[in-house]
């Protein structure tokens, strides 16, 4: 088992990304042993939806949970080599962990996203590097797009390249 570097408190999902690589910690007191199996064998459909200064990531795992829902800006990466990624061809890859309460992975998935999504994220990422970015005005956008959507109800919105099923 490994240890998550940074320290989470709560029941919660993060994204991160680190050399090609996003990886999704979905942190919780107590993974039942269905979910532990869910996360290594059934199917991981990964979502992306732009809404102006807003990009939404979200993951469903069949018959496990339900959408969840992961808001970033590039702006917020401290990782600089996402921006100089949506320059070249290489795909990204996926890890998706369950951790529990005391920051340790106790299951993990990995795989790689398919060209067609991975450009489809590289292409709506570079767009935003030319808007101005404001925390106040992502914070007010994605108020916006929680009073108006359940992450279930985005799914619909995403165009079929920002849909990763694995």
């Amino acid at each position: 088992m490994k240890n998550i570097e940074e320290e989470t408190t709560d029941n919660a999902i993060y994204l991160d990304y680190s050399d090609y690589k996003f990886t999704i910690n979905i942190i919780d007191d107590n993974f039942t042993d269905y979910e532990k199996i869910a996360l290594k064998h059934n199917q991981i459909t990964i979502y992306f939806k732009n809404f102006e200064l807003v990009n939404l990531m979200m993951i469903n795992i069949q018959s496990c949970n339900e959408t969840s829902d992961m808001p970033f800006a590039i702006n917020d990466f401290k990782d600089t080599n996402l921006i100089a990624s949506l320059n070249d061809d290489h795909s990204y890859t996926f890890v998706i962990n369950y951790v529990d309460s005391n920051q340790k992975i106790i299951a993990t998935r990995t795989f790689t996203a398919t060209n067609v999504f991975s450009n489809y994220l590289k292409e709506c990422l570079k767009a935003k590097l030319d808007l101005v970015y404001d925390e106040k005005i992502f914070n007010a956008q994605l108020q916006q797009v929680y009073s108006q959507y359940e992450p279930f109800e985005i799914e619909d919105l995403c165009e079929k390249e920002g849909i990763l099923k694995n």
